[in-house]
């Protein structure tokens, strides 16, 4: 089922009640191009909801009753819009030999709250995009703000061989991710896939959870990237909360530790908007999970700093620091050994133009 619109966007609304289905097929809800104010009631066999658009101030919303299930699922709002996802988005495919499928949520402002969104397949996971591809770049239209709230949920898994599929929450602004995502390889074969949740200038990240493992298979990728990078006890849970110096000026958020030590992927912290792009590490992180490694890179040629403040630890997983190390006061230890609990640790990367230790 595709809904196509002639004409110039201004303000336009999409509110989705019931259910839309296009079994093998796509669904495409596009406001680049409405003009005046729009009414129609779509009923399609087997299909007893209404699906209303109208004209209301450029918000869309698929509101928690509603369900749209098809292998491809578009949902751009244009410039100036908002999206708010509180239903369900249904793009998977347990069929055998078959691939989850795509959704793309795009548009000014992007919000999930207390939505579902699966593009899960049996021979790999498919691809979630909201707010934006691979760091921003691609032919997809960038989100100036996306959020996802703790009771939001991504699945791109692999049901019996294949990969994790991939999942993007991005912003040119700020992205404030603290949802649950989930990527994981299949049950006979397959590696974890790819997942980035990143703002270009901030992010924050209190109570996110993202898993790319893999049973039989090597463990995928999370990946966080805004502009600068504190790792605290804490973080803001909301973009009203960010305030300079803590975003607003320096374009860097808190990320909180739990949530990076409770990670199901290897975790990549980049902080490359800039030449002075810092990583600071304010608190210990202890990595809950065997084999997850904890890759850090600072500055836009790989000479920011990285003030390691506190130390480091992972389950015999790979520690890797890319840029200026400077080790705090207090003193800081790399550990891959799990503080000796494992027989044998793994390997440290260091890539540094110098490193610093300080009384």
């Amino acid at each position: 089922m595709q809904f196509s619109v002639d004409g110039e966007v201004k303000q336009a609304l999409i509110e989705n009640y019931g259910k839309i289905e296009a079994i093998e097929g796509d669904v495409l809800v596009s406001l680049r191009a409405a003009h005046k104010t729009i009414k129609m009631v779509v009923n399609a066999d087997g299909v007893t909801p209404a699906n209303a658009i109208e004209e209301v101030n450029g918000v869309f919303r698929l509101v928690n009753q509603a369900l749209v299930k098809a292998d491809k699922v578009l949902i751009d709002g244009g410039k100036s819009s908002k999206i708010t996802a509180q239903g369900t988005i249904d793009a998977s495919n347990p069929k055998e030999g078959k691939s989850g499928g795509t959704v793309h949520l795009l548009g000014d402002r992007v919000e999930l709250q207390g939505a579902r969104i699966d593009a899960s397949g049996d021979r790999g996971g498919g691809t979630v995009l909201v707010g934006g591809d691979y760091q921003g770049k691609g032919k997809v239209a960038n989100a100036i703000t996306t959020t996802m709230d703790p009771s939001s949920k991504i699945v791109a898994d692999a049901y019996s061989k294949g990969d994790g599929g991939k999942v993007i929450v991005w912003a040119d602004n700020t992205t404030l991710f603290d949802g649950k995502i989930f990527a994981r390889g299949g049950s006979l074969g397959g590696n974890g896939g790819f997942v980035e949740t990143s703002g270009k200038q901030d992010l924050g990240c209190e109570f996110g959870f993202v898993d790319t493992s893999a049973p039989m298979g090597k463990f995928g990728t999370w990946l966080l990237d805004p502009a600068s990078i504190v790792i605290a006890a804490t973080g803001p849970a909301s973009i009203a909360q960010c305030s300079a110096p803590n975003c607003a000026n320096a374009n860097n958020r808190t990320i909180s530790a739990a949530t990076l030590q409770a990670a199901a992927a290897n975790v990549a912290l980049c902080a490359q908007n800039a030449v002075g792009s810092f990583i600071t590490v304010s608190v210990p992180i202890t990595m809950t999970n065997v084999g997850i490694s904890l890759t850090m890179t600072a500055g836009s040629t790989n000479v920011g700093p990285i003030n390691l403040n506190s130390s480091l630890t992972t389950k015999g997983a790979l520690i890797s620091l890319v840029g200026v190390v400077t080790v705090g006061g207090t003193g800081a230890t790399l550990d891959t050994t799990n503080a000796g609990a494992s027989p044998a640790g793994r390997t440290f990367l260091f890539l540094v133009l110098s490193m610093e230790v300080s009384h």
